[in-house]
Formats: C-alpha cells, structure tokens, sequence
C-alpha cells in the first residue's frame, strides 16, 4: 500500500497532518466530482479515528485523534456532523475555507492507494457510529469511506429461570409416570432458593427426571425410600418456617 503527501505541507505542518491533509485532499475532490456530500457550500468526507488506525497503520488511533485535534486547532480542517441517524456520532471533515485559499496546489486529486469504487461510490446508507470494529467486508446496508463495517452482534441470553407451580410438576410426573411427590418436590426447591446443589436450578423438568432416578434406584415400595421422603419433607417444611420466621422478624 502507497500514501503520499506534499513535501511543502509535510515541512509546514507535519508528517502526520501531511498524509491526513492528502487523504482528505484526495476523497473531497473525489466527493466534488461525483456530486455527493456537499453541506453548508462545502463538500466533506467522514471516517473515525478508529477507521484511520486502519487505512494508515503506523498510526494508532490515539495518534489520529490528536492529530485531527492539532488540525482543527490550526485552522487546516473544520468538522461537522451530516449523519442521518441522530445516535450516529461519525465525524465528517473538510477544509477551511484559509487553508484551501493558501494551498490550492494540494487540490489535484492525489494518487493514492484507496479500495476500489465503482463510480466513486464506497458507502450505501452512510456512516455509523465509532463503536463498531472497522474492516469488515461485505457489509450491505453500512459502511464508510475506504472500509465497509458490520452491525452490532447480537448477544444471545438464556432465557430466565421461572419456577413452576404444583399443578405444572404434577402434569410432568403424570406424563412421566413417575412417583415424584409434587408437593415434596416443590417444598424442597422452594426452601433452598431454587438451587441444584449451590448453583441456580435451570430446568426444573431436568431435576425431576433425577429425582425419579434416585426413587428408581430405592425402589417404588421401598421403606427406606419412604423414611428418606418424610425427612425430607419434615427438613423442607422447617426450613419454609424458619425462612418465613425470618422474615418476619426482619419485616
């Protein structure tokens, strides 16, 4: 890849401001030519410091963002805001109307190396906010000068745990043909929190389904199995008093 810039504006001015004044220099007239872009009498380009650490790559986006300040405050580019979406925050920039007076040279569309375009055209909707990454191809509805950005990934959550009812968890040991007591089953969740172990239950039909391997594995009829539920119920049952006794000393 090839930049070039303006011996005279990089010895005036600075390395850095040369290659972004030759950028600008190069996509304004670029922008005049095909019609597009133009505002308040002016025509402008529009990038983000992000997107420029990616066209010039020896210069990080920190780099970039002082520099543009230094422009701005040397009276070589002015900046506006021309984005149709009122959250987009893309900064678009042109020329002052001193600096084009004192440097019309630099005016002649430079010989840069920039994305192929077909008639001049590199964006479909217009800029997007400086959050999204830069430098992803094949985007069809954003995209911005020189480089083309996606949409924002879409996080995917699971969904939150609700606790069923008695008649819920009945319905499911009768469709299972189990002999999980309901009553039991919901006691017993009800005074731990909700809890397989320490952590959040997730699907309460999966904690059936383990509960009615674990009668299996005592068998139906078993008195063992029997003793073992009424301590269970008899411990979930203090458990929902003491909880509620709580409760109600601290309400």
């Amino acid at each position: 890849m090839n930049h070039c810039f303006d011996v005279g504006i990089a010895t005036k001015y600075g390395l850095e401001e040369a290659i972004l004044i030759s950028h600008f220099a190069f996509w304004i007239a670029k922008n005049k030519a095909n019609g597009k872009h133009l505002h308040d009498g002016k025509y402008w380009t529009y990038n983000s410091a992000r997107a420029f650490s990616e066209l010039f790559p020896y210069m990080a986006e920190g780099k970039i963002r002082r520099v543009l300040k230094k422009m701005q405050d040397d009276g070589i580019i002015e900046t506006g805001n021309f984005n149709k979406k009122k959250w987009d925050r893309t900064n678009w920039y042109t020329f002052t109307n001193a600096f084009v007076e004192n440097n019309k040279c630099i005016f002649q569309i430079q010989q840069m190396d920039v994305p192929k375009i077909e008639d001049g055209s590199v964006e479909n909707e217009g800029p997007i906010p400086d959050i999204y990454p830069v430098g992803y191809p094949g985007s069809n509805t954003n995209s911005y000068e020189g480089k083309a950005k996606p949409p924002p990934k879409k996080v995917s959550r699971s969904p939150r745990f609700t606790p069923p009812t008695v008649e819920e968890v009945r319905a499911y040991c009768k469709e299972r043909k189990n002999n999980v007591d309901p009553e039991h089953f919901i006691a017993h969740y009800e005074s731990n929190g909700w809890k397989v172990g320490r952590n959040p239950m997730k699907s309460w039909r999966s904690s059936v389904i383990t509960w009615e391997k674990n009668e299996k594995s005592f068998g139906k009829s078993s008195a063992d199995f029997e003793e073992l539920k009424e301590r269970q119920r008899k411990k979930a049952l203090e458990n929902v008093l003491r909880e509620m006794e709580e409760r109600k000393r601290n309400g």
